[in-house]
């Protein structure tokens, strides 16, 4: 697999960026409908949130909406003071994106211009991967976090359609709903 740069976020992607004049949406890119941007939003955020619970870390909330505390755009949020592993907090980081991916190909909706997209579009997910991890090899972070979501998806599924529905889950609630055995 080649890597390709992308200059504006400074990140590398899996996929080349689309051919495209001017400036515009990444947003706009997918060509979805509202309701799907919300379901990837909310399976995002299910994806980080998987992770911690799987691991036993507890969190304040997830919410759809502008974390309080960031100026960078964002869609939803996991708050959270971390308290894991650094292997953890770096599979924390990718769940997002690699659950959103998953996500497109399950439902037939993915397509390059849209696997781009969703690459920048966790961007600081990405800047917090580059921090704490090597990132020599960001394939085979991705392939470690593709197998850990393997055995979560069911949890990642309940979760995003709870936060589909309330917008925000406290760790409590988000217990109950995901129904991992917590510290597995």
């Amino acid at each position: 697999m080649s890597w390709h740069y992308e200059p504006t976020t400074r990140i590398f992607t899996r996929h080349p960026a689309p051919d495209i004049d001017g400036r515009f949406d990444v947003r706009g890119l997918y060509g979805l409908p509202d309701s799907h941007h919300r379901q990837m939003t909310t399976i995002h955020e299910a994806g980080h949130a998987a992770v911690l619970l799987a691991a036993g870390i507890p969190f304040d909330h997830m919410s759809l909406g502008q974390h309080p505390n960031t100026a960078a755009p964002q869609a939803g949020y996991v708050k959270c003071t971390f308290t894991g592993t650094l292997e953890t907090y770096i599979h924390f980081f990718a769940a997002g994106e690699r659950a959103q991916d998953r996500w497109l190909r399950e439902q037939g909706l993915w397509t390059p211009i849209r696997a781009w997209a969703t690459e920048i579009l966790a961007y600081t997910d990405r800047q917090g991967i580059a921090e704490y991890a090597p990132a020599d090899d960001l394939t085979a972070l991705h392939d470690e976090v593709d197998t850990l979501l393997d055995g979560l998806w069911p949890s990642v599924l309940r979760l995003a359609g709870a936060l589909n529905r309330h917008g925000r889950l406290s760790y409590e609630q988000a217990v109950e709903h995901a129904a991992i055995p917590c510290g597995r």
